[in-house]
């Protein structure tokens, strides 16, 4: 199959009525056959809703010229590969929308997630010169740009090798790319401890954050990045789980704050197991919690109430979601600790100043009250349901029953004490 095609312009018209000689009869007669996967191609109502837009009576799609880029296969056959969209403002300002390219699949398993509408990389040389043609807003061109160039050193160190950090931090970027399968082709037998132990100082720095970063990007359907990483690289140690350690405190702590519980999660054992060094990453550590990241803090400490205060010192009302997280994935010593009244009774008092003491709890609106509120009432009734009362009544049970009563009403004498401050 060529590389080179043609482009075709289906222009906006007015709605009207069906018109076998219309544009948008023609995009649907052009797509209804091919495998792209387009949301344009599944019927005719959807192309005429793309280029004449909507009836009067509904909200919807503008209306604007479709381009297409086809390409040519041995049997002289159309075969889309790119479509976008260009809408054109009354100032005449065009901006581009719906960057579509044919759904790619690489890998069999992927048959099963979610569409895949990348540009494919050989097809970037002509939709950047469309881009331009057409007036397309700068950032749009420099976006498609950048990804034909890291494409193309790609595919220069897949020809003579990886020879310099810089081919190093060059692959392990483009790994999540779903454009093109290259560099995890590549990737396929390398050695993450080893390729970062053998960059310098500074461009570990860089690596580490790359590997980070890897770990954030998470599909809602798709596989991980961390689990990809697992199938194609090997290991220092095969008996560890993680790919990386590293023993750099600093970088750890650094990294913290933009990377939270992963960067933590690369630190060898021996950070791992100092509970001086977890509480001085998760004091920098200021990200939105997920139970991926909570996952990763150290067994050791999942039931240190400083530690676990300091995971949620941030967002001190997410204390239930930390703990809930920490049950579903079976931490039984937590289970027991929970039973414990002394140790809930004084996780709760940590907790409950550590919302008093936030100025944005205190000192900006009512709504904050109701938080504290809300916080009180979900966190109490989700520990006592769930861990501590159960169907038989005991004198234990009944005990914390009487402690979440007082903290409740505590709660609400503080909050009605709040809102007079205001007033």
């Amino acid at each position: 199959m060529e590389k080179d095609g043609i482009w075709i312009k289906y222009e906006k018209s007015a709605r009207g009525g069906y018109n076998q000689k219309s544009s948008y009869y023609r995009l649907f007669e052009d797509l209804k056959d091919s495998s792209t996967a387009w949301h344009i191609g599944e019927s005719l109502d959807i192309c005429r809703r793309e280029l004449c837009g909507e009836d009067f009576s509904l909200v919807g799609s503008r209306p604007g010229d479709i381009h297409v880029f086809y390409v040519f296969d041995e049997n002289g056959n159309r075969i889309p590969k790119i479509y976008f969209k260009t809408i054109v403002d009354r100032e005449g300002q065009v901006s581009v929308t719906d960057i579509h390219g044919a759904n790619l699949v690489f890998e069999e398993k992927e048959k099963l997630t979610t569409y895949n509408f990348n540009v494919e990389p050989c097809y970037l040389p002509a939709l950047i010169e469309k881009l331009c043609e057409v007036g397309a807003e700068e950032k749009t061109v420099e976006k498609y740009e950048k990804k034909l160039a890291s494409f193309q050193s790609l595919c220069e160190i897949s020809s003579r090798g990886v020879e310099t950090d810089e081919d190093i931090l060059i692959l392990y970027r483009n790994f999540t790319r779903e454009d093109t399968a290259l560099p995890r082709r590549m990737m396929k037998g390398r050695c993450v401890q080893a390729d970062f132990d053998g960059l310098s100082e500074e461009n570990q720095k860089e690596f580490f954050r790359i590997i980070c970063r890897l770990n954030y990007v998470y599909g809602l359907s798709k596989t991980s990045p961390t689990d990809r990483l697992n199938d194609l690289t090997v290991r220092v140690d095969p008996s560890k789980d993680r790919l990386l350690e590293v023993s750099n405190r600093e970088m750890v702590v650094e990294f913290a704050s933009e990377s939270g519980l992963k960067s933590l999660y690369y630190a060898n054992s021996d950070l791992r197991n100092d509970r001086d060094f977890v509480l001085e990453v998760l004091r920098d550590f200021r990200i939105e919690l997920s139970p991926l990241y909570e996952r990763n803090l150290p067994e050791k400490f999942w039931t240190d109430i400083e530690v676990l205060t300091a995971m949620t010192a941030s967002k001190p009302f997410r204390l239930r979601e930390v703990l809930e997280s920490y049950l579903r994935i079976g931490n039984q010593e937590l289970k027991k600790k929970l039973e414990d009244i002394d140790f809930v009774s004084r996780l709760l008092q940590i907790h409950y100043r550590s919302i008093l003491a936030d100025k944005t709890s205190t000192e900006s609106s009512v709504m904050d009250c109701s938080m504290l509120w809300l916080f009180s009432t979900q966190i109490l009734k989700s520990l006592g349901d769930s861990i501590l009362i159960g169907p038989e009544s005991t004198s234990r049970r009944e005990q914390f029953k009487r402690i979440i009563e007082e903290e409740h009403s505590l709660t609400k004498e503080k909050i009605m004490l709040m809102g007079q401050r205001k007033k």
